[in-house]
């Protein structure tokens, strides 16, 4: 038999969403604030440089043939370059609540599959959880949510995803088929795929897995048919994507910059760093005296560690994602019962499968460029982290159903009462580990943007008068999460900008 919790209980479990809702809330608004300081730096004026040279469609052709297949990436830069760079100030901001959205009615379709009351301030938990979770611990937000490149290129493709899953989950619930959906899931996912190599070959392998847990499932899934219509288009405008995105003759002389690929040194390196990222959250509290080892003991390997290990992450968001699904798998009735054996079965082929997609997400970088992805990169591995403590949160209270019914009924209210007052806990002192950041880092982004505005007077009074040349005050984008000892200037003014400005651009000696 189902435990049903009493009253009293779920009346601590909307105090618990409240809490939650409100808690993540402040959190994103901060990120929001800092978003506002975002400018143009290194790689957007290449792609302002470019924009001008050959026009909006001649810059995405130009940029497919002598840089990079990211077709959906070009299309979108392009696109959004057009508006102006008061755009790059509201993006951030606007894209995170654009995905908060469609995460809330994503998960509305599967919470209404649980049969679990209170569905929408369920859903907009998730959603706001999600969000604040992988943005959290995502290693690197100056060049991803507030670096306008980053934020489109790993960014958009994430909230794409969201909506394809989605309209998957929308199909389960109604069971419609219409070829709508059908043509949706496929352009859903091939604009997705056309983003980042990074995201593309998980997309693929994640789309693979899900019709194969469907094909076995396929007698307890409802409207299984329609979903399995659904992800085959999904999968299709996936390859679709990725065949289009390797055949880019870009891809050449983007290789000529990096060592000839070793494709053994680059797999044995990438299962490190999957390995890596699962416990970099527990690992957190030895990197920095790792490091000052490393670099004692092996000083011309440090540079490489750094990039792999310089951005620690709290695990409380972590921890609060797997108890509050644990949560959901013990409140859900409609599954019935599993025994511990066949949690610890689901576990080990949840566990595989999300290791083979993340590691499908860190190899393309190591192969291509002979070294650790960039840690922009790193945020669609850490966003399928973020997952699979999902999943397996809510396998895990599942399976405590079986195990918690044969306690007397009343230390059955006390165990679920002190999971959510302990959950409750958490998200408070995450919501302080949150603004503690945002409070410290803040001023930072400020006076980076303040000093930056300066600069672009500076250029523009250059260019009125004529000036060829222009000397301009260091400018050093700061670091949302510090570098442990990083030694690099991060200059968002580099040749690039020296070519859309036409103008010699240069800054004093570090000295």
């Amino acid at each position: 038999m189902t435990i049903k919790p009493d009253s009293s209980p779920d009346k601590s479990f909307r105090i618990l969403l409240g809490i939650g809702i409100f808690t993540f809330l402040i959190c994103l608004l901060g990120y929001s604030y800092i978003g506002f300081f975002t400018r143009y730096a290194t790689d957007d004026f290449c792609n302002l440089r470019d924009l001008e040279r050959y026009g909006w469609l001649g810059f995405q052709i130009n940029l497919y043939l002598s840089w990079s297949g990211r077709f959906s990436a070009a299309f979108f830069t392009a696109l959004l370059n057009v508006a102006g760079d008061w755009l790059v100030v509201v993006l951030p901001g606007a894209i995170l609540l654009v995905w908060v959205l469609c995460l809330t009615w994503c998960a509305y379709q599967y919470i209404k599959l649980l049969n679990t009351k209170y569905s929408f301030l369920v859903s907009l938990f998730i959603a706001l959880l999600m969000v604040t979770a992988i943005v959290q611990t995502s290693p690197s937000l100056e060049s991803t949510l507030f670096w306008h490149v980053g934020l489109i290129t790993y960014f958009f493709p994430l909230i794409l995803l969201t909506l394809f899953a989605g309209i998957t989950g929308y199909a389960l619930n109604t069971g419609q088929h219409g070829t709508l959906l059908v043509i949706l899931g496929f352009s859903l996912a091939f604009v997705a795929g056309g983003h980042s190599e990074t995201s593309l070959v998980g997309q693929v392998l994640a789309l693979g897995f899900s019709l194969l847990f469907v094909y076995v499932k396929r007698r307890v899934i409802p409207n299984d048919k329609v979903v399995t219509k659904i992800l085959w288009a999904g999968l299709i405008g996936s390859c679709i994507a990725f065949v289009i995105v390797r055949l880019a003759p870009g891809n050449l002389a983007r290789q000529g910059y990096f060592p000839d690929p070793q494709i053994i040194p680059a797999f044995l390196k990438s299962n490190v760093y999957v390995v890596y990222l699962f416990f970099r959250p527990l690992m957190g509290m030895i990197e920095k005296p790792a490091l000052v080892f490393a670099a004692q003991a092996a000083p011309a390997y440090v540079s490489g560690l750094e990039r792999a290990l310089s951005r620690s992450t709290s695990p409380i968001i972590l921890i609060i994602v797997i108890l509050f699904f644990a949560l959901l798998g013990y409140r859900q009735e409609s599954n019935g019962i599993i025994s511990f054996k066949k949690f610890i079965w689901y576990l080990v082929v949840l566990f595989i499968a999300f290791y083979v997609m993340i590691l499908s997400t860190i190899f393309p970088s190591q192969y291509v460029m002979s070294m650790f992805p960039p840690l922009r990169a790193v945020m669609i591995s850490q966003s399928m982290i973020v997952i699979f403590f999902l999943f397996f949160g809510f396998l895990l209270g599942w399976a405590m159903q079986s195990r918690i019914k044969l306690i007397q009924k009343g230390n059955q209210t006390k165990i679920y009462k002190i999971t959510i007052w302990v959950v409750g806990i958490l998200l408070v002192f995450n919501l302080y580990i949150c603004l503690a950041q945002i409070v410290k880092k803040a001023p930072e982004f400020q006076k980076y943007a303040q000093d930056y505005d300066q600069v672009m007077v500076q250029i523009e009074n250059a260019k009125e008068a004529g000036q060829t040349e222009l000397e301009i005050p260091l400018l050093n984008k700061p670091l949302f999460n510090d570098y442990i000892s990083f030694d690099e200037v991060n200059l968002p003014i580099d040749f690039c900008a020296n070519e859309y400005f036409n103008m010699d651009i240069t800054v004093p000696d570090k000295d």
